[in-house]
C-alpha cells in the first residue's frame, strides 16, 4: 500500500506539468482526467477489482436514490441513464470478457483527444467494441450500405 501511494505521488507529480499544459482552457473537467491517469496506474487485476467496484457504486448510488425522499424523483432517469447501461455491460460477461473489456477500455485511454473523457464514456465504447469483434472498417462499410 505504502508503495502504492509513493508510485500515486511521483505520479502525479509528473503528470501535474503535463496537466497545466493540457488544462490551459477553462472548461477543462480534471476529475476526468485525473480517471484516466488512475485507470492507466492500474494493474490488470486492479482493473478488474476497479470494475466490480464500479459496479457495486453504481447499485448503491441507484438505492441511494430510491431510499432519499428529496432524490426520489432523480432515481428512475439514473436508472434508465446510468445504471441499466452498466449492469447490461456486465450481466453476461466472463473472466475472458473482463479481460477483453479492460484491453478496450486501455485502448479507449491510448488516444490523446479521449484523455478528457470520463470513465462512464470509456465502458460503452469498450462494450461495443467487445461486441463487434474484430470487425475491418470494410466490413462495417458493408453493413452500413448494403448494395
Amino acid at each position: 500500500m505504502k508503495q502504492v501511494c509513493v508510485g500515486m505521488l511521483i505520479l502525479m507529480a509528473i503528470v501535474s506539468g503535463q496537466a497545466q499544459d493540457i488544462g490551459q482552457s477553462k472548461d477543462f473537467d480534471y476529475t476526468t482526467y485525473g480517471q484516466m491517469i488512475y485507470w492507466k496506474a492500474l494493474t490488470p487485476e486492479e482493473k478488474k477489482v476497479f470494475l466490480h467496484a464500479y459496479l457495486y457504486r453504481t447499485y448503491e448510488i441507484g438505492n441511494e436514490l430510491k431510499q432519499n425522499r428529496k432524490l426520489k424523483s432523480a432515481a428512475p432517469r439514473y436508472s434508465a441513464e446510468i445504471a441499466e447501461p452498466v449492469y447490461k455491460i456486465f450481466r453476461d460477461l466472463d473472466e475472458t470478457g473482463k479481460n477483453d473489456l479492460i484491453y478496450w477500455i486501455d485502448t479507449f485511454y491510448k488516444h490523446e483527444f479521449n484523455h478528457k473523457e470520463s470513465f462512464n464514456k470509456a465502458l460503452p465504447y469498450a462494450f461495443r467494441k467487445l461486441k463487434s469483434g474484430p470487425e475491418t472498417m470494410n466490413d462495417v462499410y458493408k453493413r452500413s450500405y448494403p448494395q
